[in-house]
Parts: structure tokens; sequence; C-alpha cells
């Protein structure tokens, strides 16, 4: 049998473009959340069916909430399977344990198990009873059902559970005819008529000692609220004094020395503000005389300023024309000497030079070199003239200017650079001093605003203390503190006499109706009224008091005499009563002794049927009528238990001989052989022992040491149990037929290394040329890589998943 091709429409977010058709050994890859593990849900809910898959047989496939739309065709000894919803299971007699303890491998769980009891051993039941026509399931329907409405447990004793408590009653019933043989000696002796004649003439002296007592308690109480009225009355009057005390406060003490405080401080603050704001005004005239001192001064060293920097400029131009002054005496001198000599040798040249010619052209250029060094010499001269001239004039008006004499340029020069610095210098002061005299100015305006301000919150402050002084009607705080003092010693009074009430009443034992826990502070607004509804409480009370006195006791009683009359009936009713008491517990002892049983027998349900209720007088007959019932109950539950016991041993024996035919599965089927096979030949023996309530699987090695599967390595573990799968697909499809299965893997060998994962898969492969089909859903890319060396089929889901 295998899946020829198999087609998911619509499952969730995934839809697949075409129909997958299958060969017997097929790779479906792909990555995490490429619809892997959807479309392996999609098939085994088409496999088991809508109804199957909601009862939550399978753990995990309920990511996506709808039945997947496609369908599976199936191939079975050459005949077509058509599956939608659970033809599978339907077509082949499949239970879901079944299915996915042998052909479904998912989560890489190798493992058997079982949903039911969590037994791996049902499921190997429930192969073996398909195929040899075992009873187990019957037999162990039939146990079940007499140990659910049996009285005995599995291991045959009594049942003592939340609905069942056989064992319980059983022991309950033994326990209580042993106490009834007890009692019923005890009980032969027993006279109570004697007892209640003396009982019956205790209670009536104590009820007398008791009314006598219940008139003294009232005179007591009477004169206790008594005392409770005056002590209201006096805090009466203490809450009068009070009121007139109410306005004073710690609080407005707190706020009138707050106040002085402010004003002592406001007064300093003034007085301060007043010392630097005359400080200011005398900083400012002192500066506005300064200011006008040196205004005065301005106008004459600008004049001197701007006159300095003209004759700057004449001394500038001096200056330049002097530079060459003593080269030019010179060259004056040396133009008058050539031009003399010229002059000479012109005349000379004119006297002895040959021919007339000559002497002309040599005269006229001795002639000509002459005057031009005369003019030079003039230029010379009057050059030398004017820089004296300009010197003389600007002496001159340096002179006039400063009113000081100067010799040379010099001197007039640094003159002017002192006048013009002097000016920067007075007019850099004036500034100076003007803008001190804005921030001075300034600064006073300040202060004056600032003191108008703290004078204006002296005088708020005074007026506030005054205003308080006058509503308090005193003339300081230390008058105010001696209220206070006054005010706290009658708030003293009040407390010790409001401690005093309510310590008298919590002690007196007296139960008021309506009675405050707590009184009001003095100045609550209903202290009057609370303290008058607490007088007319005390008042109500006495009248009831009066009421409720007995009259019989009035006159022989007197108040004087209370206390020691009161202790010595007190002393009076404690010893009868203990007498009293010593009588009744005779009495009662004996009917309490059998109350009891009855009591216990009730409990344990021994009675239904006895008694509709238990009696209020109980008789040595009723004893022994409940012995007699009980004994009966015992014998009873005693022939049932036998019965119940042989009847689940028969049971049991038939059970462990159909339980035999399980291990003909690990016996006569290939088993033995496909793990050999798949372990190389490391084990060579698998064997089923089955207990009473349990089986055990067992392996032998080639060496003939034997292990249990959790021994194993977790490689030959899944292994084992893989093999197990194997030859259990072979027993429930092909046993007869020799048809084989197909398997649904998801990631089954997880756990592997490449090396040991791919001789894994070739081992498959193997298995698949012998007629098994394998699904191989993966997503690791060495399972990829390993089909593709050995020529598996591989089918990438991502590459058939349509967008939707």
């Amino acid at each position: 049998m295998r899946i020829k091709k198999f087609h998911i429409s619509e499952y969730g977010p995934i839809t697949f473009s075409k129909p997958f058709q299958l060969r017997n050994f097929t790779i479906f890859y792909g990555k995490n959340e490429s619809g892997k593990t959807l479309t392996i849900e999609a098939i085994l809910k088409m496999l088991v069916g809508k109804k199957e898959a909601k009862e939550k047989y399978y753990e995990n496939i309920d990511r996506v909430k709808e039945f997947p739309t496609g369908y599976l065709i199936l191939e079975d000894g050459g005949k077509s399977i058509y599956v939608e919803n659970g033809e599978f299971l339907k077509q082949f007699n499949l239970s879901h344990e079944e299915l996915k303890n042998t052909i479904i491998i998912r989560n890489s769980d190798l493992g058997i198990e079982s949903s039911q009891k969590n037994k791996e051993s049902d499921v190997y039941s429930i192969v073996t009873e398909k195929l040899v026509g075992s009873r187990i399931s019957e037999i162990q329907s039939i146990r079940a059902k007499i140990l659910e409405n049996s009285i005995i447990t599995e291991s045959g004793i009594f049942k003592d559970q939340k609905d069942a408590k056989y064992k319980q009653r059983y022991e309950k019933a033994r326990a209580v005819i042993q106490e009834i043989d007890t009692l019923l000696p005890a009980l032969e002796n027993a006279d109570y008529f004697e007892i209640e004649e003396k009982i019956t003439k205790i209670q009536l002296e104590i009820e007398q000692l008791k009314k006598k007592l219940k008139t003294l308690e009232i005179l007591k109480q009477e004169s206790f609220c008594n005392e409770l009225l005056e002590d209201i009355h006096k805090l009466e009057l203490v809450v009068e004094k009070l009121k007139e005390y109410k306005p004073y406060t710690n609080e407005k003490l707190q706020k009138l020395i707050e106040l002085e405080n402010k004003i002592k401080n406001f007064e300093e603050k003034v007085d301060e503000l007043t010392e630097r704001a005359e400080q200011a005004k005398e900083s400012l005239t002192k500066i506005t005389t300064e200011l006008t001192s040196i205004q005065k001064n301005i106008p004459k060293m600008r004049e001197q300023s701007e006159f300095a920097a003209k004759m700057k400029e004449k001394i500038f131009i001096y200056e330049s024309q002097s530079l060459g002054f003593e080269k030019l005496k010179h060259k004056k001198t040396l133009w008058l000497i050539l031009s003399i000599a010229m002059l000479i040798t012109g005349t000379l040249s004119l006297i002895f030079a040959p021919g007339a010619v000559l002497k002309s052209t040599l005269s006229s250029i001795f002639y000509g070199i002459s005057i031009f060094m005369l003019l030079k010499t003039f230029e010379a001269v009057k050059l030398i003239n004017n820089l004296k001239q300009a010197q003389i004039e600007i002496l001159r008006d340096a002179t006039e200017l400063f009113g000081t004499p100067f010799s040379d340029v010099t001197e007039v020069k640094a003159k002017c650079l002192e006048a013009e610095s002097q000016y920067k210098e007075i007019l850099k002061t004036e500034s100076q001093l003007r803008t001190s005299q804005i921030e001075i100015e300034n600064s006073k305006n300040s202060l004056l605003t600032e003191l108008e301000s703290q004078r204006n919150a002296l005088s708020q402050a005074q007026k506030e203390r005054d205003e308080l002084l006058d509503l308090l009607s005193v003339k300081s705080p230390s008058e105010l503190r001696q209220k206070l003092d006054e005010k706290s010693k009658l708030d003293g009074q009040y407390q010790a006499i409001k401690s005093q009430i309510l310590t008298k009443i919590k002690t007196s034992g007296i139960k008021f109706n309506e009675l405050p826990n707590d009184l009001p502070e003095p100045f609550d607004t209903q202290v009057t009224q609370k303290l008058e509804k607490l007088k007319d409480i005390i008042r109500n009370y006495l009248t009831e008091l009066r009421i409720n006195k007995p009259k019989e006791s009035e006159e022989t009683v007197e108040p004087t005499e209370s206390v020691e009359s009161e202790e010595t009936i007190k002393s009076k009713i404690d010893q009868l009563q203990k007498e009293l008491e010593i009588l009744k517990n005779n009495q009662r002892q004996q009917q309490e002794n059998m109350k009891f049983i009855f009591i216990k027998a009730q409990e344990s349900q021994l009675i239904e049927g006895l008694f509709d209720e238990i009696p209020d007088v109980l008789y040595k007959s009723d004893l022994e009528k409940l012995k007699s019932e009980l004994e009966k109950l015992i014998t009873n539950m005693n022939k049932q238990k036998q019965i119940e016991q042989t009847a689940l041993k028969i049971l049991q024996e038939i059970e462990e001989e159909e339980k035999k035919n399980i291990s003909d599965i690990f016996k006569q089927s290939n088993l033995i052989n496909l793990f050999a096979e798949i372990t190389d030949g490391r084990y060579v023996n698998i064997s089923y022992e089955s207990n009473q309530n349990t089986g055990k699987i067992k392996v032998k090695d080639v060496s003939g040491v034997e292990f249990t599967p959790e021994q194993l390595s977790a490689g030959t573990y899944d292994q084992l149990y893989f093999s197990i799968r194997l030859a259990l697909a072979e027993h429930l499809f092909g046993k007869n037929s020799g048809e084989k299965a197909f398997f649904i893997l998801d990631d089954p060998f997880i756990k592997y290394d490449k090396k040991r994962l791919e001789k894994q898969i070739k081992k498959l492969v193997d298995l698949s040329e012998q007629g098994w089909q394998f699904l191989y859903f993966t997503a690791k890319d060495e399972v990829v890589e390993i089909g593709e060396k050995i020529g598996i089929d591989i089918i990438k889901l991502e590459e058939f998943i349509e967008e939707r």
C-alpha cells in the first residue's frame, strides 16, 4: 500500500499549485515557516477525518482551525483508494492509536505511546487482538466493570475511595461492636431515679440564690450608673469652660510668631534699604560734581586737540621735507663751488683756447653749466629758507596755543600728542562717569522701589498682627501662650475624665444599648448632644434595672452589705453547681456513651433503616439491636468480597493467557530481521515479556548482552522503534498479502550527525526498494545533499506553494 499522489488545494496559508506524484522515496524540503509542518498536518487530518482530528487524539494539529481541502490517492494491491475525510481509517479498520504509532512519525518522535492509559503495551494489545482474535480488551472491560461496582480494589482489599468507603465502613462496624461489648456490663448497675431527685433539689436552691445575687448586682449597677452620671456632669462643665478657649490654637500662636518675625525682618530690611539709598544719593552727587568739573575743561581741550591734529599734519610735512635738509645744504655749497669753477673755466677757455670757434664753444658750455649750477644753488637756498620759515611758524603757533615757548619742532610734536591723549582720556573719563551716574541712578530708583515694597509689606504684616491680636483679645504672643497653657490644662482634665468614664464602662461588664466606643473631642460641634445622649442611655438603663429587680428580694438586701453578701452567695452557688455537675455527669455519662456509639454508627452509615433518628433516651435493648445488625453487615461484606475476589482471579488468569499472544508479534514477524538489518547486525534478537499490568521490550546484541530500550543510545533507540513500527505496519497491512505500507516522516533522525544520517537514509532507500514508501519531510540542508548524492526525488515545497 502506498500513496500514489496527493493534493492540498487549501489549508490555512498554504495552497499547492498542482498534485504531488510520489515514488517509493520522496524528500519534501522546506525551511522553517515554508509550509512543511502544515503539509504534514493536512495529510494527517485527511487520513483520520474531521471527527478524530477534533477530538485531539493528535497533538499540535490545530494550528489551522479549518479542515484541509484536498485529497490523497492510495494504491493497495492494484486497487485505488480516494481519501479526503478519514476514509483511510475506515477502509483498513484502523484506530488512531495504530495510525500514530506505526506509519506517522511527527516531531522527531519514534517512540510508542498510548493516549488512553499511557502504557506502551496497550498499542501491542490492540494490534494483537486484530491479528489473532485475542479478547484482552473484552476481558479488561469486564474486569473494569466488576471493579467499578465492587466493594474491593484490584488488590483484593475493601475499597476506601471518595464514593466507596467500604474498608472504612467494615472497620468501623467491627470497632462499634467492640465498644458495645465493653459498655453493656456497665449499664447493668445504672440507677437514674435517685440521681434525678438530687438534681432537682439542688437546681431549686441555685435558682433562689441567683435571684438574690441578681438583686445585689442591680444595686451595684445602679450605684455605678449614678457615678457615671456625675462624671459626665463634670465633663460637661469642662466642655463649657473649653468653649471660651476655642479661638486659642497653636496654629494661631504660630501664625502670630511668624508675623512678629516677619515684621522684624521687614524693619531690618527697610533700615538696610534706606541706608543703601542714602549712600547711592551721596555717590550720585559726588559723580555729578566731578562730571560738571570735567565738562568745563572739555571745550578748551577739544580746541587744543583739534589744533594739535592740524599741527601734526604741518609737522609731518615739515619732517618729511627736513629729512634731506643737511644733504640740501651740502648740495647748495657744492653747486655754488661748481658754478664758480665753471665760470672761471669758461673765462680761461675764452682766453686761452685756440681758435674762435673752439673758444666760443667751450666758453658757452662752461658758462651754461655755471648758470645751471647757479640756478640749483638758488633753488636749494629757497628750500632751506622755506623750511626755516615753516619751523618758525610751527613754533610760533604752538606757543600761542599752549602758552609755552618751544625751541624745537620735536617738543611741539610731543605736546600735540599729549594734548590729543589728554582729550581722549577726559572724554573716556566723562563717558565712564556718565555710565556710573546712570547705574547709580537706576540702583537708587530700584532701592527706592524695593524700599516702598518692603514698607508696604511691613505695614501689611503689622496690620495682620494687630487684627489677630484684636481677634484673640490678647496683647502679645506671650499672653496667647498663657491662654493655650490654660486650655491645655482644661483639655487634660477633659481627657482624664473621658478616659475615666470609658474605662468604667469597659471594665464594668454592663452591656448598655447603643453605647459609644469613644467620646468626641471637646471642640466637636456635637459634643454636648452626644454627652446628652450618653446620659439618656444610662438613665434608660437605670429604668430597666429598676423594672427587672426581683421584688421578693428588694426588702431583704441592703446596698451597704452587697459586696460581702455577693461573695458569699457566689461561693454557695459555685459549690452547689459543682455538686450538680457531678450528679449530671454521672447521669450524662451513660447516655453519652450510648449516644456516642449510635452517632459513630450513624456517621459511618451503619444504622440506615434501623432508626429514623437517634432517640433522646437510649436503653440496653437499643444497643443489643444495633450490635445484631452490625454483625449481619460484616457477614454479608465478607461473603461479597470472597465472590468478587474469585471472579477477578479467574479473569486475571484468562487475561495473562491472552497476553502471551503479544510476544508472537516479536517472535513470528520480520521485526528481528529488520532491526538486525538497520543496525548492521549489531543486535540479533528482540523479545517482549508480559507482566501483570505492563509489558517490557528487551534486545540482545551479538555478544548475548540484553538491554531495555532506555539503556540504548539515542540513535539505536530510534532504530529499535522504527523497526517495531515497520513490523507493526507489516502485520496490519500485509501479513497475508505481503503488501508494504507507506511512512510519513518529519525529520526523524534529527539527532544524527551527517555521516550517520547518510547511512540511515541509505537504509531507508534499501527498504523502499523492498516495497516500502517513505515521505521524508525535512528542513535540513544535509538531507537534501544526501538525497541528491544517492538520486532520491526531492520536492522543494516553496516552488509549489501559490501566493494567496
